[in-house]
């Protein structure tokens, strides 16, 4: 079966709504992404907005478990956002999958990610997703 995505901003109302008619327009995007007895995957940053949206479903009572990707160690600058994304799935009770990418897994796929960006720009997390939604995901999800 074909990975599902939300589609947020079909439901996105325009500016002159109110807080109560976005509030509904992604309740909507959210219950419109779930079918019942369907397990789903999510990747998880730990942020406000990936966490929200999670609570959500969790919310309107999906199957659901959590992707979030850790850099190897590489020094005093290192920096992981997997304590919130802990923290997040520990509150609602989603499993939590951590993927660690090393600096040799990124060097590998780096040239595959940036041969499937769709623009001339860079996004640095392009590699991040790359990984995430390798086949590691999906067999877990099976």
């Amino acid at each position: 079966m074909k990975p599902k995505c939300l589609h947020l901003f079909e439901h996105i109302p325009n500016a002159s709504g109110s807080l109560n008619e976005l509030e509904e327009k992604f309740i909507t995007a959210i219950k419109s992404n779930i079918e019942p007895n369907q397990k789903m995957g999510m990747f998880l940053s730990g942020g406000v907005d990936s966490s929200t949206v999670l609570a959500e479903l969790v919310h309107q009572g999906a199957n659901i478990e959590a992707f979030s990707l850790r850099y190897e160690q590489t020094g005093a600058y290192s920096y992981s956002e997997i304590p919130f994304s802990r923290h997040v799935c520990k509150n609602l009770s989603v499993p939590l999958h951590e993927l660690e990418l090393t600096e040799k897994r990124f060097m590998e796929i780096l040239p595959t990610a940036l041969s499937r960006q769709d623009g001339f720009s860079m996004d640095p997390t392009i590699v991040a997703y790359h990984e995430l939604g390798a086949e590691q995901p999906k067999k877990i999800l099976e």
